[in-house]
């Protein structure tokens, strides 16, 4: 981009000539044509992104639950930008396995389109592998209006429409919009998140900035609690699901990569944690 610029700013400087032109000169055949040009223009008004998606990024975490140790391993990713008509999206990933004394491997995955612009998944696919495979191929063209399609090997694809009172968001769409725009400190955020088929209201409180827990070395980072209740489709509560209450650490710069989540489950606490974290700029 900046090459780009500079071969514009180039082009509008005023050309001389090394002696006036007696006969005014028809304009050069070198000029741009209008298509290119409108977008060029557009490319030149398009805003930058939020720095967490400025990047390319590869995150790798490690998964481990109270006295049992390691159980599984987790991977998100930030990848390329595209255009929609005038959407700009992010390509966003993650892909999660483990198992609990090596009895019950499972693997989920997700990849989907986050618009930065409106803070929500367009659309995503959620993969589940071990047990039960499932896929879940979601769509959301507007606010709250999805279309979901369910498929299972071996049998035809199922699917539904639902509309919402807002935005949903999958897992990975989640982590995306709190690392973007984190709640506010003076009041609580609400969100809606799909996991699969399953509805999550999800209420995020900002916690400040804090030390972040067992990092070496010691730093500060931004703390969010978080409660994950379920849902029905209309709105109720579904008690068939249990409740979840969680707490995320972000890093305290603009790139706000997740440090660490902890979730009480049972008489532990499932506890993900960062290993490494890679950002480079996009080449396209």
């Amino acid at each position: 981009m900046p090459a780009l610029i500079g071969l514009l700013a180039l082009a509008a400087l005023p050309l001389s000539s090394p002696r006036p032109a007696a006969v005014p000169r028809r304009q050069s055949a070198l000029l741009v044509p209008s298509s290119l040009a409108i977008r060029f223009r557009d490319l030149l008004a398009r805003p930058p992104l939020p720095p967490p998606l400025a990047m390319r990024e590869d995150a790798r975490y490690k998964v481990r639950y109270g006295i049992l140790g390691g159980i599984g391993e987790l991977r998100l990713t930030i990848a390329e930008e595209r255009a929609e008509g005038r959407i700009r999206l992010v390509k966003v990933g993650g892909q999660g396995e483990g198992a609990v004394l090596g009895i019950g491997r499972s693997e989920k995955r997700v990849t989907g389109d986050f618009d930065p612009a409106a803070l929500t998944s367009r659309r995503w696919t959620m993969a589940r592998a071990g047990g039960e495979a499932v896929t879940d191929v979601i769509e959301q063209p507007s606010a709250g209006v999805l279309t979901m399609v369910r498929q299972r090997p071996g049998a035809p694809p199922s699917s539904q429409r639902a509309a919402f009172t807002l935005p949903a968001l999958d897992p990975v769409g989640l982590v995306v919009r709190v690392r973007v725009a984190p709640p506010p400190a003076d009041h609580p955020l609400q969100l809606l998140m799909l996991d699969g088929q399953a509805l999550y209201r999800v209420t995020l409180i900002a916690a400040g900035r804090q030390l972040v827990p067992d990092l070496e070395p010691a730093a500060f980072g931004l703390r969010v609690e978080g409660r994950a209740d379920p849902i029905f489709y209309d709105g109720r509560d579904a008690f068939d699901r249990p409740r979840r209450t969680f707490t995320l650490w972000l890093s305290d710069d603009d790139a706000r990569i997740p440090l660490r989540l902890t979730m009480p489950i049972g008489p532990g606490d499932v506890v993900v944690e960062l290993v490494e974290a890679t950002r480079i700029p996009r080449t396209n």
